[in-house]
């Protein structure tokens, strides 16, 4: 019993979190796996993006990224993942209309009991 409060301490700031991003309407959020494949997108991002989550599902988020940034993007969120790091960026995202979109964001390694579990990045328009 003492387990589970505990756990859902813990769990109640990231829904805090999410819940005040949605809020803002101006700010998304992306799920990525230790691949750098998005797992979760929010509706902001989807919008952005103008494809649903479905079809995120599984894409390595540099193809996302305009081919003159991408080698350089690729780069630094790799720099992350198993480093324990954060970091700041500021890029273009293609969309699904053929539209780049400049975008600032933050990206954190999370970090699991066994390794590494991936990142999280938080978005922004430019």
């Amino acid at each position: 019993k003492c387990r589970s409060g505990r756990r859902f301490r813990v769990r109640l700031p990231d829904a805090a979190t999410r819940a005040a991003l949605v809020a803002s309407g101006q700010i998304g959020m992306l799920k990525l796996n230790v691949r750098g494949q998005i797992e979760r997108a929010d509706d902001w991002c989807q919008t952005l993006l103008g494809l649903s989550e479905d079809r995120l599902k599984g894409i390595e988020i540099h193809d996302l990224v305009p081919r003159t940034l991408r080698v350089a993007f690729k780069e630094k969120l790799d720099s992350i993942l198993g480093a324990r790091e954060t970091i700041a960026f500021e890029t273009s995202f293609l969309t699904n209309t053929g539209d780049i979109v400049p975008v600032c964001g933050g990206a954190a390694e999370l970090y699991g009991t066994y390794g590494s579990e991936g990142a999280i990045i938080v978005l922004t328009r430019a």
